[in-house]
This record gives C-alpha cells, sequence and structure tokens, in this order.
C-alpha cells in the first residue's frame, strides 16, 4: 500500500508524512518514508555533485547552491520546464528503482511529495500535457493521496514566520500558478482526499486518521 501526502509548500507535507509514519509504526505496520527532494536542500555540500545521489535534479540543484548560496536559484538560472520535467521523471525511476521492492516486501509506503506534486509543478511550468501523462501512466497512483488545502497567503505567512525566507520557486507568484495546477489533478483524479490545513495540524492528522481506518481494516 501506498499514501502520499501533497500540497504547495508550507502546507505541512513533511511534519503530517512523519506523524502517519510514526502513528502506523506504534499499530505495528512496516513502514518507509520517502522524499526525494534534492540533496542540496539536506544538507551542506563541498563539491557540485555528490557521488552518492543518482538524480540528475540534485546536479542542477547543487550547482547553484555553489553559485548562488540558494540551491532555489536553479529554477532562473535553468529552464523550470526542464527541471520539473526531469524531477517528474526522477520520481518515476525512484518508485521502479526502490518502492518496488519495498511493497513486495509488505511495506506500506509513505511519499512526503509524490505523483501529485511533480505533475502539478509541471503543469505550472508549463511543460506539455500530453507529454507528462504518459510519464504519469508509467506507476500506479497512491492508493490514497491527502492534499493539504492551504490558502497561499496563508502559507506566505507561514515561510516568513517558521523559516524566516521564501525561496525563489517560492514566491507568492508562482505559488498561486501551482496551487490551481494542483486543483485541476483534484478533479481529475478520484483517489485524492482533501484536508483543510487552515486547521491545526493535530486535527488535520485526526482527519487523515480517520480517513486511513476506512481503507485499512487492521487500524481498528
Amino acid at each position: 500500500m501506498r499514501i502520499s501526502v501533497s500540497g504547495i509548500d508550507a502546507s505541512g507535507k513533511t511534519t503530517l508524512s512523519r506523524k502517519l509514519n510514526d502513528w502506523l509504526q506504534n499499530k505495528n505496520f512496516k513502514t518507509k518514508l520517502f522524499n526525494i527532494e534534492p540533496k542540496a536542500y539536506k544538507k551542506e555540500i563541498v563539491s557540485p555533485v555528490d557521488i552518492d545521489d543518482w538524480r540528475l535534479s540534485s546536479f542542477f540543484f547543487n550547482s547553484c547552491k555553489l553559485l548562488d548560496g540558494n540551491p532555489g536559484f536553479a529554477r532562473d538560472r535553468f529552464s523550470p520546464r526542464y527541471v520539473d520535467y526531469i524531477m517528474i521523471l526522477e520520481e518515476v525511476f525512484a518508485y521502479k528503482r526502490l518502492v518496488i521492492e519495498k511493497e513486495k516486501k509488505g511495506v506500506l509506503v509513505i511519499h512526503d511529495r509524490h505523483l501529485l506534486d511533480r505533475e502539478a509543478a509541471a503543469i505550472a511550468a508549463g511543460c506539455p500535457k500530453k507529454e507528462i501523462n504518459q510519464i504519469v501512466a508509467q506507476i500506479p497512483k497512491p492508493d490514497i493521496t491527502f492534499f493539504l488545502d492551504l490558502p497561499v497567503k496563508v502559507a506566505q505567512e507561514r515561510m516568513k514566520l517558521i523559516r524566516k525566507r521564501i525561496d525563489p520557486d517560492e514566491v507568492e507568484e508562482k505559488q498561486i500558478f501551482l496551487y490551481q495546477a494542483y486543483k485541476q489533478l483534484i478533479n481529475k483524479y478520484s483517489h485524492i482526499t482533501v484536508l483543510d490545513a487552515n486547521m491545526p495540524l493535530n486535527n488535520v492528522f485526526e482527519n487523515a486518521k480517520i480517513k486511513l481506518k476506512t481503507i485499512i481494516n487492521t487500524l481498528d
């Protein structure tokens, strides 16, 4: 089984993913939490290419971190269409390379960002929809995707308050395009459950748990 958590930046994806992962482990499930964000966001680097990282997008982000001090500038130095096209391809590759084996072993996989996020980003960047649909069709959809619905202005305030910064690809105008792309896809797919991310995180978490209990009988 696969669960994914999606939403615009600062909507609470990572926090909810971790809470769900911990909760399911406490219910005696074998779980694996995946997030394939480029490693430039995770640690300091000493060279443009991390030899332990197979992702091409990390080359772009790591290189731009050395040039500009901020990996987010990769989306300005390189065509947004090109970067997001690479990242959605990587999501498919990561599934085939890493996730399938986990599923075969009975591991419940939780994605912090996944296909919905990559597809929305590709649409917002103007990638051809026909090509994106062909890429997305290469792997099965998650059993359930939680979309954390948060207005862009609220997300912007969260970033200013908590992170003290807004990266170049997170500015309000770009996030509005991204939010609109998510909304298009929510109407397209049936596996998506929308959660009101304006609520306190514990409420969001409880609502996610209620939904999961309806599809995982052994949770009760």
